[in-house]
């Protein structure tokens, strides 16, 4: 890999096929950003899907230079409220409408998890009474 900007700082959350990138950027930051993301593909494999990527941006920066982000990276602007794994995320801040949701998702989320641990600890259990001699 060439020499980047070691003053890109990224915060990243991969997930499956996913991957979420969060910084705070100037221009020149962002072609290496784009740079880099090339170049991994000869270390990985993977390849970015350019027209599927999409690019958001806090409620407080300009329109002007989100649309010059855009240009430079070659990806839309996505709306500031989406959903990641079934959350909302972005926009203003979380009503209570959206905090209720969020609550739900991760609940349920947290019961499946809780049944199938609770689930593969009794079968482990049932097993072991099987085997006792």
């Amino acid at each position: 890999m060439q020499d980047h900007d070691p003053k890109v700082g990224l915060t990243h959350v991969m997930y499956a096929d996913d991957l979420l990138i969060v910084s705070t950027v100037t221009p020149t930051q962002c072609k290496e950003i784009r740079q880099v993301m090339e170049e991994a593909r000869g270390f990985t494999g993977l390849t970015v899907n350019w027209q599927k990527s999409t690019l958001r941006f806090s409620t407080s920066i300009p329109l002007r230079f989100t649309r010059w982000m855009s240009r430079i990276l070659r990806v839309q602007i996505a709306p500031n409220t989406w959903k990641y794994l079934g959350l909302p995320i972005g926009g203003r801040n979380l009503n209570r409408q959206r905090r209720l949701v969020v609550m739900d998702v991760v609940s349920r989320r947290l019961q499946g998890w809780k049944g199938r641990m609770l689930s593969m600890a009794g079968r482990s259990g049932e097993d072991a009474s099987h085997h006792a001699v």
